[in-house]
């Protein structure tokens, strides 16, 4: 899979006791994948509580799926037949996210019922489709041929380029409501990632305090509530919810580590759950004080 996919759809945040950094206070449901599929990686959630995301398949294989709230799923792969996966999802019900054509090349995908739409960036090869808000302006990363990843916004079908000043790479994640966008950049391509808001045409980096070798946002909703992860000195990753001007650890007991990819605008969040001892990928749904 392309190194975009990897790096919005199976990171997870490997939660070790060895930082004093203070932890929130949530209440997850866990759930598994769908049959047929054997792990699932949310990375978006509307305000109906609909999470959206990739699931995989016993080979390997990428499928975009949806969680409605009742619990039942939609499992589906573009008619091309390529991995497929969901990024987000508005309250409208349009999803946005990517899919897999031939050899090399990847295509963002705009999807409305069983209506498919395949959104390019100009002359790039891979096109990812990231965020999507309520009046459909969708945020997403290009690559160009010396396989860069830069940033955009697709607004009333105009793209605008979105680069973090002096940066390398951007990879915006998420767009609220309000326009506000948030992401990540870095001034090298291996070098430690930061995180950025973007809004009103200007960027903020944005780094969480014990991230000393990279910090990373996930998500944002229209209160500026902020999702994420960090990582330690030591090379330890951990998740994080900033609200209030307050960072919290997020995490689930018992599990090898936890990854928080989008929270909406009632403040739930949803993401991936690792448990090392069974091998199991399973999503959640929390709230958090």
């Amino acid at each position: 899979m392309h190194r975009t996919a990897a790096l919005l759809f199976v990171i997870f945040w490997i939660n070790l006791p060895s930082h004093a950094q203070t932890q929130a206070n949530c209440q997850f449901k866990i759930f598994s994948a769908p049959q047929g599929l054997i792990g699932v990686a949310p990375s978006g959630i509307n305000d109906y509580g609909n999470i959206v995301g990739m699931g995989i398949d016993i080979n390997g294989g990428a499928w975009g799926v949806v969680r409605y709230k009742d619990g039942t799923w939609k499992i589906y792969r573009t008619p091309q037949g390529g991995a497929t996966t969901f990024s987000a999802r508005n309250d409208s019900g349009v999803i946005v996210g990517f899919y897999e054509g031939v050899p090399g090349q990847g295509h963002g995908l705009v999807l409305y019922g069983s209506k498919l739409q395949t959104v390019d960036y100009p002359s790039s090869s891979w096109t990812v489709l990231t965020g999507i808000n309520k009046y459909g302006t969708i945020v997403g990363i290009y690559t160009t041929s010396d396989g860069v990843q830069h940033g955009f916004r697709l607004k009333n079908g105009t793209f605008t380029k979105l680069n973090y000043p002096g940066a390398l790479e951007t990879l915006p994640n998420a767009i609220t409501d309000t326009g506000v966008i948030v992401g990540s950049y870095d001034y090298h391509t291996y070098g430690p990632r930061r995180g950025f808001i973007y809004s009103n045409g200007k960027f903020q980096s944005f780094s969480d305090p014990q991230g000393t070798q990279g910090t990373g946002l996930t998500g944002a909703n229209s209160s500026l509530t902020l999702v994420g992860g960090y990582i330690l000195t030591d090379g330890s990753s951990h998740s994080f919810l900033y609200k209030n001007q307050s960072f919290r650890d997020v995490s689930i007991a018992g599990a090898s580590s936890t990854g928080v990819s989008a929270i909406n605008n009632g403040g739930q969040i949803t993401g991936s759950v690792y448990y090392q001892s069974s091998g199991e990928m399973k999503g959640f749904i929390g709230s958090c004080q």
